[in-house]
């Protein structure tokens, strides 16, 4: 009835939102397939585009170009986040304005970067809510992900999770889809830190330590690859509480860092083992100080070149 009439309807949605509320995604494609519907896709906001939104949502009178800028490192350049997170520091009385009029925070006059202003919890409720979006396939991604670290390649990812091809396939593209995850060439990024993070403390205590033990056991079966290798299972394998092997895992990590003279990754390596031995005994007392004195043995060196 509206085609022979000059009329304009804009809307905004977020499309993990829609998706989530099937008459709406059902409306958005009848209107998609009917041509009726030009689709903008909005991508984050630059430091620029931040800036200005910060100084247009406080009617600032001049530009704040290091606040701005900690603001787009924190948020990503999501207008919600930097929206939530002025709103969370005016409530909790960090972000204020004095006699003349001028917003201030109480790291102006010492700050370098504002590296003291951290996400507060109105991010972490927005990015919750987004996660509680999720169907079980891309919740467990997103979480073995979360477990693997920054950046991962689909086959890793697949090695832990476990998960059918074609059931991953689908649910890394939604999360890429939502901007949860990003497609790098040849690995996935998290969209933000803060997504990994807070999907991390999501899971379960004894489910964290599983996908740990199963990102160790896909990491070993690889084939020999640069320094991290068996620093990234030692990690795992420790976070895993597999307290024997993990000590093995740093040792041969912190001989590998020692034979290209890494010697900073050899010591935090040989400490790591060192400190399980001592915390979690994992051998019986006559292995275990075997053990210590070797590891004391392969740190003297190091110590003595850092000297």
């Amino acid at each position: 009835r509206l085609r022979g009439q000059r009329v304009l309807i804009a809307a905004s949605y977020r499309g993990d939102e829609a998706r989530s509320r099937p008459a709406v995604w059902q409306k958005l494609q009848a209107l998609q397939q009917a041509g009726l519907r030009q689709r903008l896709a909005l991508a984050p906001l630059d430091a620029r585009a931040t800036d200005e939104l910060v100084r247009r949502s406080l009617g600032m009178r001049r530009p704040a170009p290091l606040f701005a800028a900690r603001l787009h490192r924190e948020t990503g350049g999501n207008p919600l986040f930097v929206l939530e997170v002025l709103r969370a520091l005016y409530d909790d009385g960090l972000l204020f304005q004095n006699e003349q009029g001028e917003w201030s925070t109480p790291w102006d006059e010492t700050t370098a970067d504002y590296r003291e202003m951290a996400a507060p919890a109105a991010v972490e409720r927005v990015i919750a809510h987004r996660l509680a979006l999720l169907k079980p396939d891309e919740r467990a991604a997103l979480e073995t992900a979360a477990v693997l670290g920054d950046r991962f390649d689909f086959h890793l990812l697949q090695e832990t999770s476990g998960q059918e091809t074609a059931r991953l396939v689908a649910a890394v593209a939604n999360l890429a889809r939502r901007q949860l995850l990003v497609e790098r060439p040849a690995v996935y990024e998290f969209g933000h830190d803060e997504i990994r993070r807070i999907a991390y403390r999501s899971i379960g205590a004894e489910e964290r330590k599983a996908i740990h033990r199963r990102a160790a056991a896909a990491l070993e079966a690889q084939p020999p690859g640069p320094l991290p290798g068996h620093a990234a299972v030692a990690y795992h394998l420790a976070q895993g509480e597999v307290w024997d092997r993990a000590v093995d895992a740093y040792a041969a990590a912190g001989r590998e860092a020692a034979a290209v003279y890494a010697a900073e990754a050899a010591l935090q390596a040989y400490g790591q083992a060192v400190a399980i031995l001592q915390e979690h005994q994992p051998f019986p007392a006559a292995e275990r100080a075997g053990r210590h004195m070797d590891l004391l043995a392969a740190l003297c060196p190091l110590l003595y070149q850092r000297v």
